[in-house]
């Protein structure tokens, strides 16, 4: 409970204050912890939110084109398998589309692998 509460806090400062980068990286890497536990409303809001954000931000001096697209990737990534685990196909395919791009540019082959094969499932 504590810890769930520390991570909203954290993920509403994020927000707030229009970090949203870090808001977009917290929320991709908390993703599984969501599913895990079934906060897939909260996951996907919260990821839904931080991919809004991340796309009206403007690029940051300090965050390479690199970094940003890959924080991007992982919350779309996010996104998309919520999406999926709440039955939205078509939510999930969009997002796993658009995230594919991404790690495609990035040459993550890894992620590419995953990627194709959410996409093969749905």
């Amino acid at each position: 409970m504590f810890f769930s509460t520390n991570l909203r806090a954290a993920l509403s400062w994020f927000s707030v204050q229009g970090e949203a980068e870090a808001l977009a990286r917290m929320a991709g890497a908390l993703w599984r912890f969501w599913y895990t536990h079934g906060h897939l409303r909260e996951g996907r809001d919260w990821l839904e939110k931080a991919l809004m954000l991340l796309a009206n931000a403007p690029a940051t001096p300090d965050t390479p084109d690199h970094r940003r697209r890959f924080i991007l990737a992982k919350a779309l990534n996010g996104a998309g398998a919520l999406a999926w685990a709440q039955g939205d196909s078509t939510t999930a395919e969009d997002r796993y589309q658009k995230g594919l791009v991404l790690f495609r540019e990035l040459a993550d082959q890894e992620a590419i692998a995953l990627v194709v094969n959410r996409l093969g499932t749905i």
